[in-house]
């Protein structure tokens, strides 16, 4: 095995190891921006959530959840599109 594969795969591991550790909630919000995205864009959710469009893949993608107040912002957002 090469040094380049076995950094991939070292990678990998951790990444998946940080999701494990972040729980379940993670497809919770990867659900919620899911579900926003048929009405909204990415950039539009950002923009009312205030993050990143790339924060917002992010979270659709599962590799981390949101905190504090984009969380609430994007629990409101989902409630008000519902």
């Amino acid at each position: 095995m090469t040094k380049t594969q076995r950094r991939n795969m070292d990678t990998a591991a951790a990444e998946n190891q940080a999701t494990e550790s972040q729980g379940d909630d993670v497809y919770v919000y990867s659900r919620i921006v899911s579900a926003l995205r048929g009405p909204l864009t990415t950039d539009e959710i950002a923009s009312v959530v205030g993050t990143s469009p790339r924060q917002v893949q992010n979270w659709a993608a599962g590799r981390n959840k949101p905190a504090s107040s984009g969380r609430d912002n994007l629990l409101e957002v989902h409630y008000l599109v519902e």
